[in-house]
């Protein structure tokens, strides 16, 4: 058997029992180096110096014990075997030294034991050793990992089955604000957006199906301030030792890459919306519909839950104009709250700038302006000035405009457009407030070109009352009247609430005529107050003695008597624009604008266009002082001219009654000499020789000129005495029209002239005195072919919307535009000299249109001097029963007569 060495530390007061311990050992095969100890010290000093396989101790020494060895040996830490050899003990002793750390206990009588005890305790021991450096082993394994897991930048999570968090990485405290314990055995969908839900178990559910697996999903994260945070997430199916399903998870925080993603996809949007927004404010001048588009489209891209646009005037007081909200942010009910501007916020800050709050609460806003947010349901916000170039407002005095000016510069504040977050708090990015400076830069240029747009048609209006006025004045001889139209047109063009016209007489002033916008406007028409209470009006150096205007934006505020601010509050007075009215220098009165409503600035051009007003109205008062004396006059002059026209009428009617009997007298002898001459001509008494028959056919031919020309006179001395009715029937125009140009075809073809006619096809009827109408178309041919040399002469007749009308055009000489004037005046001729080349008498043309009119037309004319006339005669249709036509055949086209004495065509 070999022997082994083996290192024995002897704990024993007794040398002898030392030996016989060592001499047992080296029976049983091992080279024994030992050392005997009795006392801590020696024991502790032995143990520092070399390294030990067992220690063999008696349990009881003069000044040391086993139980006391075996606690020194676990104050040094050492893992060495430990057999008690002993005298007789107690067997609960023996069990006490088991328990307290002994591997054995044998007693002196019995060592045949001891060598087993000793392999058995020696293999424990090495198999204790192995299992020590195993374990170092792991542990710092497990150290290192767990140093790998605590500095990784990434959160490492294991899931169970049932999802709930069995380990969380450190770095989740880093990444989402929560410790790792504050997160074991909590379910992970207490902490993943609702949205993600799904897709998170889905990819859950395939990496469990699949353990070879790692599938990758995104999902938002609840961080510990409540906000959401966005994960991509790598999971992996892991079986642990025990069997168990568990999901590991690697999660890297990417809302700073997601955010930027969504930054860039924001600004192209932002871009996008921007020249949208441009382009509609360049196509429309309808501001009402760009503000409500702009903030609707504003509040759907920010994602916001409400966007509103105020209004501020000169008292700094802002009015909502449009607002866009979603349906859980409505503001229906709490609308008296949000209509207007909450005043402590101009006293915050410098309502000119943005201002930008990402946390109402953090803000350190006010307790009023905070409890109103509060109120508003409001968490963040961000409000953007619209500013505009300013209208000039002459007229405003120097207390107004400082007041004005105390938070409005003249940079001009428009309004604002602000930007709600109620649901949550929100961080406001760069790029949303860029975007809304530049959209709030746009809506400004909309602004400014609709007030350009309603600047002009107000200019536009106001000119159009001007001329109402004029014509007003023209129209009317009622002064009373034209002032009332005026101050009503005045109060409706300008808007306002009520509109005065007001006379300073000796004692006081006195309401002379007013408008009032609704009845529910304090009445002035009654209202007389004494000059002395308006002492500031009249002196030499006020402005109305200096022919200026008054303005008072705000009319309470002008320093005054308390009896005219007690008038004024009972007359709601809060604004007033008035102008002086002079009649020969001297003040007489003024026009007043008043609003009772809100107040208002009313600028030069108003100011201006009243003037113009009070202008008109001078005239009308100046009328109305002259009125009396006038009428007077006017009924003077009125009975004198009633006089002269009974003369005039009975000198007419004079005359006409002896044209008449004296055309009857001609007649009668004419008619005498017409007979007779024809029958000489026609030779029932005898021939004649060709001298004798050429005088007679003078005489018949001058004859019926003559009777012409006497008929002529009669027919129009009937139309001007009123004495000629109309035989009105139904007639066959193409008849009509065909047998006139019948008539007059010889003469045309004798001068080689064209004569054409044009007839509507729809046209076939029409009412009228069949006698007249043919002798007027007669009349316009014949001058027609007269004056036209070379050429052609053309009848048309169309239908007309209310009537029809028939046009002669010739190719003639013309008319020049200075003689069109007095072409229809009875024996007027153009041609007037002796030597005349056109006969005639002047009549055909004015009894034509006189005919004309007394069938309720006209006749009118067209010329140019050597190209041409062109004659129309007007008729309208005449409701009346009126006999059914006779039928006629149609006139041949061609006209008949020796050697084809005439043709003209028709169309």
């Amino acid at each position: 058997m070999a022997n082994f060495s083996l290192r024995v530390l002897v704990i024993e007061d007794s040398e002898d029992d030392a030996e016989l311990l060592v001499y047992e050992l080296e029976r049983g095969g091992y080279a024994v180096i030992y050392e005997r100890v009795d006392t801590p010290t020696a024991m502790s000093a032995s143990l520092e110096q070399q390294e030990w396989d067992v220690a063999l101790a008696d349990y009881s020494l003069p000044g040391f014990s086993a139980p006391a060895a075996l606690n020194l040996l676990k104050q040094k830490g050492l893992d060495l075997p430990f057999i008690i050899v002993s005298g007789t003990i107690g067997e609960d002793v023996a069990v006490a030294a088991m328990k307290a750390g002994a591997h054995d206990y044998l007693t002196k009588g019995k060592l045949a034991r001891l060598v087993p005890a000793i392999e058995r305790e020696l293999r424990e021991a090495q198999e204790r050793r192995i299992r020590r450096k195993t374990e170092q082993a792991l542990r710092e394994n497990e150290e290192r990992f767990r140093s790998l897991i605590e500095n990784a930048l990434d959160i490492i999570t294991v899931i169970g089955s049932d999802g709930k968090i069995r380990y969380e990485s450190p770095s989740v405290e880093r990444v989402l604000g929560y410790k790792p314990e504050e997160l074991i055995d909590k379910s992970i969908w207490d902490y993943i957006h609702c949205e993600d839900i799904n897709n998170v178990i889905n990819t859950f559910t395939e990496v469990i199906q699949n353990p070879s697996v790692a599938a990758s999903t995104e999902m938002r994260f609840q961080h510990k301030n409540a906000s959401w945070r966005i994960l991509e997430a790598i999971s992996k199916n892991f079986i642990e030792p025990s069997g168990v399903t568990s999901i590991v998870v690697n999660c890297r925080d990417i809302t700073e890459r997601k955010l930027a993603e969504i930054l860039l996809q924001k600004q192209a949007e932002s871009e996008r919306l921007l020249a949208a927004i441009t382009l509609r404010i360049r196509q429309s001048l309808n501001l009402d519909e760009i503000l409500a588009t702009t903030v609707e489209e504003i509040r759907q891209f920010l994602q916001a839950d409400r966007v509103t646009i105020y209004r501020f005037d000169n008292e700094q007081n802002g009015t909502l104009i449009t607002a866009s909200t979603t349906p859980d942010w409505t503001i229906e009910e709490a609308i008296d709250l949000h209509k207007y501007w909450f005043k402590e916020e101009q006293k915050e800050q410098n309502i000119l700038n943005t201002e930008v709050i990402n946390d109402i609460e953090r803000a350190k806003l006010s307790p009023k302006h905070l409890e109103l947010m509060i109120q508003l349901q409001i968490r963040a916000k961000v409000t953007v000035p619209l500013l505009c170039r300013k209208e000039e407002s002459s007229g405003m005095s120097n207390e107004s405009q400082t007041e004005s000016n105390a938070f409005f510069p003249p940079s001009s504040l428009w309004g604002a457009m602000v930007v709600h977050q109620c649901s949550s708090i929100r961080q406001w990015q760069q790029f949303e407030i860029d975007l809304l400076k530049q959209l709030a830069t746009q809506v400004a240029i909309a602004i400014q070109q609709a007030q350009l747009f309603t600047k002009v048609q107000q200019q536009a209006e106001r000119e159009q009352l001007l001329n109402q006025i004029g014509r007003t004045l023209n129209s009317s001889l009622d002064p009373q009247h034209i002032l009332q139209q005026i101050v009503q047109l005045t109060g409706q063009c300008f808007g306002v609430d009520r509109v005065i016209l007001y006379s300073l007489e000796a004692e006081q002033i006195q309401v002379l005529n007013e408008w009032r916008a609704n009845d529910e406007i304090p009445s002035m028409l009654d209202f007389k107050a004494a000059i002395s209470d308006w002492l500031d009006l009249l002196a030499p150096a006020s402005k109305c003695n200096c022919h200026k205007a008054f303005h008072a934006p705000n009319y309470a505020r002008l320093p005054s008597k308390l009896t005219r601010q007690v008038q004024a509050k009972q007359l709601q007075t809060l604004s007033v624009l008035s102008v002086p009215i002079f009649i020969h220098e001297q003040i007489f009165g003024g026009i007043s604008l008043h609003t009772t409503i809100s107040q208002r600035t009313f600028t030069q051009d108003e100011i201006h266009i009243l003037e113009r007003i009070a202008d008109q109205a001078t005239i009308a008062l100046y009328n109305a002082l002259n009125y009396e004396c006038l009428e007077e006059l006017v009924k003077q002059r009125t009975q004198e001219l009633e006089q002269a026209k009974l003369a005039a009428e009975a000198a007419s009617r004079a005359k006409s009654e002896f044209l008449a009997n004296t055309s009857h007298e001609l007649r009668t002898p004419l008619n005498s000499i017409l007979g007779l001459s024809q029958m000489l001509i026609e030779q029932f008494y005898g021939p004649l020789n060709p001298k004798q028959l050429e005088y007679m056919s003078c005489i018949h031919s001058s004859g019926e000129h003559l009777l012409s020309l006497i008929n002529d006179i009669l027919d129009l001395a009937k139309v001007e005495a009123g004495k000629e009715d109309l035989d009105l029937a139904t007639i066959v125009i193409p008849d009509l029209c065909y047998s006139c140009l019948s008539i007059v075809g010889e003469r045309a073809y004798k001068k080689g002239l064209k004569l054409t006619s044009k007839i509507d096809p729809q046209l076939h009827f029409c009412i009228a005195d069949e006698r007249r109408l043919r002798q007027m178309l007669l009349n316009l041919l014949s001058n027609a072919i007269k004056f036209t040399a070379v050429g052609e002469v053309s009848l048309t007749a169309c239908k007309q919307p209310h009537g029809i009308s028939f046009t002669v055009v010739d190719t003639g000489i013309g008319i020049a535009p200075e003689n069109i004037s007095s072409l229809f005046q009875p024996f007027s001729q153009l041609d007037s000299k002796l030597n005349r080349k056109y006969e005639g008498t002047g009549l055909g043309l004015a009894l034509t249109r006189r005919l004309a009119r007394l069938h309720g037309g006209d006749l009118s004319v067209e010329s140019q001097l050597g190209k041409g006339s062109k004659f129309s005669i007007y008729l309208p249709d005449i409701p009346a029963k009126i006999p059914e036509p006779k039928s006629a055949a149609i006139t041949p086209v061609i006209l008949g007569g020796s050697g084809g004495m005439g043709k003209w065509e028709k169309e």
